[in-house]
C-alpha cells in the first residue's frame, strides 16, 4: 500500500523542476539531484514495506522518504513566492 504524498501542492516532479527552472535557475541541478535521491528512497521504502508489510520499521522509512520529497517540494515553493 504506498502513502500518499503530503498534500504541500498539486505539482508532479515535472511541474516542479519547471517551477525551479524559472523561479531559482543557479538551484536546478541542486533540485534534480535532490529529487532523484528522495525518489530512489521512496522507491527502496516502497520495496522493504511490498515484503514485508507488517515491518513499522520499513513503513515509517516509507513515511520519512515520502515526508523528505514533501519538504523539497515546500521549499521550491516557498522560493517560488514573490
Amino acid at each position: 500500500m504506498a502513502v500518499p504524498v503530503a498534500n504541500t501542492s498539486d505539482l508532479n516532479d515535472d511541474e516542479l523542476m519547471q517551477e525551479v527552472a524559472d523561479n531559482a535557475p543557479a538551484m536546478k541541478t541542486q533540485y534534480a539531484e535532490n529529487l532523484r535521491q528522495v525518489n530512489d528512497s521512496i522507491r527502496e521504502a516502497q520495496g522493504l514495506v511490498d515484503e514485508s508489510p507488517n515491518d513499522q520499521e520499513a513503513r515509517r522509512s516509507l513515511m520519512d522518504a515520502y515526508h523528505q520529497k514533501s519538504m523539497l517540494f515546500e521549499m521550491a515553493m516557498d522560493r517560488s513566492l514573490p
